[in-house]
């Protein structure tokens, strides 16, 4: 249940943070970093992956275990992520459809990747001693690339140009590299800013990591149901509060930057995730605190049925945003957010409370389809 739980309120935290009422009044801690630097409303990604990671060992684990083929479950893989893929490009496209200006980089197309490469390797290699010395290597690698690899047509980092400029590195050059290629070869293209993307080619390879550091993580927690007590539970609830730790010592040299997923910030957000899951267990699953307060059971339900369905809130989320405020039917040319943020929220004047309210308003909006589901008994799977 643990898990469920952290899927709901990641899910609940980002619908919150990516539909306010009004960009220009959010408080700071519900806006990303620009650029070096965290907030809490840059872990709500890397959490998601993490959940994703913690999930294969349950979801794949327990098919190896029943003995079924790896073509079977390489191509329930490649099928899960192609949908992935298939959907984030809707998302993109619609409502719209300029596919002139296609994003073929976003949130689900990472997703995709990442399950692909992280659900074949788990099919070859359960090790956690594995695991995280491929973690480890990448993380390092990753490092040594941005610090000390020439950035074609612009030169050497912390020479010719800024250490980590923020458009003059090698992902950024990587991204607009790839998005001229698309604009080329198939006449379409489009970043999510115009020098770079938060989800680009280069910076999968991190995100990778975060997916793999979920893995060691269900693999934990799947021995933990069998014996909570057993002492893998313990090192692994160390290494959170380690991982934690050591992105701060990371961070002196290779800043925190969610933007281009830095090894610091890698390391952060695991640590955070691992610490919060492990708390979440412990709670939850070992102690049932939930038996002690009606409370406490309807914020646990709440959470697990808006985490039973992760994939349906996302897709209402995000559809319902475009249709809300994309398409413009209200007078003075208003889409129907917008006019209803205006004339019921902000009817005196945008603050950032406003604005909150609003963003408030929307997850209760989002959660309706997902609670419809959880009554009927239905688990949308991919």
């Amino acid at each position: 249940m643990s898990v469920d739980i952290l899927r709901g309120l990641t899910i609940a935290f980002m619908i919150l943070v990516n539909d306010p009422g009004d960009w220009a009044h959010v408080y700071a801690p519900l806006r990303h970093a620009e650029w070096n630097g965290w907030t809490p409303t840059d872990l709500v990604f890397p959490s998601f992956m993490f959940i994703m990671g913690c999930v294969i060992p349950f979801s794949l684990g327990s098919r190896i275990d029943r003995g079924v083929p790896s073509g079977e479950l390489l191509a329930g893989i490649v099928r899960r992520s192609l949908i992935l893929f298939g959907i984030d490009i809707l998302l993109a496209l619609f409502p719209h459809f300029d596919f002139a200006n296609l994003r073929v980089l976003g949130v689900l197309t990472r997703f995709a990747v990442c399950y692909l490469i992280c659900g074949t390797l788990f099919l070859k290699v359960r090790d956690i001693r594995v695991l995280c010395g491929i973690v480890a290597t990448i993380l390092v690698l990753y490092w040594v690339l941005l610090r000390f690899v020439p950035i074609p047509g612009i030169g050497m980092p912390g020479v010719d140009v800024a250490y980590l400029d923020d458009r003059n590195n090698i992902v950024a050059w990587m991204d607009r590299a790839f998005n001229d290629f698309c604009r080329k070869w198939f006449h379409f293209g489009h970043l999510y800013r115009i020098y770079r993307d938060p989800e680009g080619i280069l910076s999968t390879f991190p995100a990778l990591c975060t997916v793999l550091i979920g893995i060691v993580s269900g693999l934990v927690m799947k021995a933990a149901s069998r014996n909570p007590d057993a002492p893998v539970v313990r090192r692994w609830a160390l290494g959170g509060a380690g991982l934690f730790v050591l992105s701060f010592v990371v961070n002196a040299f290779f800043p925190f930057n969610k933007n281009i997923w830095s090894s610091s910030f890698v390391l952060l957000c695991a640590g955070i995730d691992i610490m919060a899951l492990y708390a979440l267990f412990i709670l939850i699953d070992v102690r049932q605190v939930y038996r002690l307060s009606a409370a406490v059971r309807g914020f646990m339900m709440l959470s697990i049925i808006f985490g039973s369905n992760a994939i349906v809130a996302y897709c209402v989320s995000e559809f319902g945003s475009e249709i809300l405020w994309d398409i413009h039917i209200m007078p003075q040319g208003q889409g129907i957010g917008e006019w209803v943020y205006r004339t019921v929220f902000a009817h005196w004047g945008s603050t950032e409370l406003t604005s909150l309210f609003y963003a408030c308003a929307y997850v209760a909006l989002c959660f309706i389809p997902s609670f419809v589901l959880w009554k009927k008994k239905i688990v949308v799977k991919i």
